[in-house]
């Protein structure tokens, strides 16, 4: 089935972690609502994210014409890269 699935790869500091919020627009582009979606604890190495959202069925459920991410560092320093929307990817 075909899904849209986040991922992209993070590096945390020891004590820190990574929280993605989700801000949702309607038809006019105004924020409609925010979610804090998935809290992410990676390691001092770089490493792939799990699959954490599922815009296709985030947007179907809210209503949503677009959504917008946002990152934050939580406890210590984060860092993401090389973020991508896998279209074939199943939840882990």
């Amino acid at each position: 089935t075909f899904s849209t699935f986040i991922r992209f790869f993070v590096k945390n500091s020891p004590g820190g972690s990574l929280r993605v919020q989700v801000s949702y627009r309607g038809l006019l582009g105004n924020v409609v609502g925010t979610l804090n979606w998935a809290t992410i604890s990676g390691s001092p190495s770089w490493g792939p994210s799990p699959s954490i959202l599922n815009l296709q069925s985030l947007l179907a459920l809210l209503g949503a014409k677009s959504v917008q991410l946002k990152f934050y560092a939580v406890g210590a320093p984060s860092q993401i890269d090389d973020i991508y929307v896998d279209p074939w990817a199943s939840s882990d």
